[in-house]
């Protein structure tokens, strides 16, 4: 059998003994002798929705924005202050009469007072309402964008999770043109010393040789990199090793109308739009609503303790209640009310505006990321196709660079064939995942409950 496919027979070997030697999680248990980790994809999903920042700032947002759809914050509920005090003092009072002083006498007050006031605002031209339905649109607002900064904080997972993939299969592609130039360098060097080869061929061998590991080199900084990257993402260390799977696996072949359905009803950028445009109309209202009467309840009770000595001792004790109605009727503010409101009509403009805007704009992202979508899905076929001509055509140059057919410059042609193929394949695989994931993105199904 030839060495590349004793090679690979003995790599597929070591892997699985190795794979066998990780068992494990990331998150906390401890396995004796464990040297990497295995994450899974769902894992890493997991742990980012539990611990990145900026989901758990987007669902504290959602949260204040749920706290505050109040029906006392819209003005429904009556407002009611209790007013405390205690005060005192001392005087001193001398009368002169012709020249003659009389004795002092100091006076000693004292005075404590409670007051109690209910305000009830019932009626103000129902704005009341208005305010209402507009923190409850508030609060859909949070809840939207907390999914869609989970959806984006997904798809980042998703896209530096099979990018960590892509790049340990293009390690796996470089070692083995490791291994083929290493068998190259060994024959060229073989036929040096017994006289049959050049010592042109032995040192092109070795620059080449050295070139490809130069590349794995470079390549193994780019993982650490994209490891580093996802450990980030999670708030992790990013010192922490691991492994992922070895496989980019696409998923079931998405239909464009599915797509264009689902967009329509289920996509977190176009529904918060679509809210935003509610709530500038519910601003509007309340402003227009401004030019309305308002009717208040008032009430109050009273207590007040006086009590003054000097010579004589005096107590003045009041207590009582009080009640009242309130109407306000804006006449003129200044046209304050008529420029607050072309404001609020000026806002609910753009608010549809950009909701027309960001429609016509997710459409067109639709179009060009299933194009994308069904172009790389084609290549991946294709490239799957052209790797197995190439690794044919490998082989067979092998075996004619042993019997001394084909020259090393050949046998180094079929080699960066094969790693440009391989290296093709990989990234189509990568892109159409990553469409898939935009798709699934403009779907609404991205986010993780």
């Amino acid at each position: 059998m030839l060495r590349i496919t004793l090679f690979k027979i003995s790599l597929l070997a070591i892997s699985f003994i190795t794979f066998l030697q990780i068992p494990g999680n990331l998150f906390g248990q401890t396995v004796p002798d464990q040297q990497n980790d295995f994450i899974t994809l769902e894992e890493a999903i997991r742990v980012g929705l539990e611990r990145n920042f900026s989901i758990i700032i987007a669902k504290n947002s959602a949260e204040i924005a749920s706290l505050n759809r109040n029906p006392g914050a819209a003005g429904f509920f009556p407002e009611l202050d209790l007013t405390a005090g205690l005060s005192g003092g001392q005087e001193d009072l001398v009368l002169t009469e012709n020249g003659i002083e009389s004795p002092s006498e100091r006076t000693t007050n004292s005075v404590a007072n409670l007051d109690a006031a209910l305000n009830w605002t019932v009626f103000d031209g129902f704005k009341m309402f208005s305010t209402y339905n507009k923190l409850k649109e508030f609060e859909n607002l949070g809840f939207i964008n907390a999914r869609i900064q989970i959806e984006n904080t997904v798809g980042d997972i998703i896209s530096s999770y099979f990018n960590i993939i892509r790049i340990q299969k293009r390690m796996a592609v470089l070692e083995n043109t490791v291994e083929i130039s290493q068998e190259r360098h060994r024959i060229a060097d073989t036929k040096l010393q017994i006289g049959s080869g050049s010592e042109y061929e032995f040192l092109l061998a070795q620059t080449d040789l050295n070139s490809d590991r130069a590349a794995v080199i470079r390549e193994s900084v780019l993982l650490n990199d994209a490891k580093v990257r996802l450990m980030t993402l999670l708030n992790l260390d990013p010192l922490t090793d691991f492994e992922v799977s070895t496989e980019i696996e696409l998923g079931n072949p998405i239909e464009f109308s599915d797509v264009m359905n689902a967009m329509s009803s289920e996509n977190k950028v176009l529904n918060a739009a679509q809210i935003q445009t509610r709530i500038a109309s519910l601003e509007r209202q309340e402003v227009l609503r401004g030019r309305m009467p308002t009717i208040d309840l008032n009430a109050g009770y009273q207590i007040n303790h006086r009590e003054t000595e000097n010579s004589i001792r005096r107590l003045q004790e009041i207590d009582g209640i009080r009640y009242g109605v309130t109407v306000r009727v804006p006449i003129f503010e200044g046209f304050n009310l008529n420029r607050k409101l072309q404001a609020a009509r000026i806002y609910e403009k753009n608010a549809e505006l950009s909701l027309n805007e960001i429609t016509s704009q997710l459409n067109s992202l639709a179009v060009a990321e299933f194009q994308n979508y069904v172009s790389s899905r084609n290549v991946v076929e294709l490239e799957r196709e052209n790797l197995e001509l190439a690794n044919q055509t490998i082989e067979i140059a092998l075996e004619r660079f042993y019997q001394g057919t084909i020259s090393s410059l050949e046998l180094r042609e079929s080699q960066r064939t094969l790693i440009d193929t391989e290296t093709r394949l990989i990234t189509a695989q990568y892109e159409a995942k990553l469409s898939e994931t935009e798709l699934f993105k403009l779907m609404g199904k991205l986010s993780v409950d």
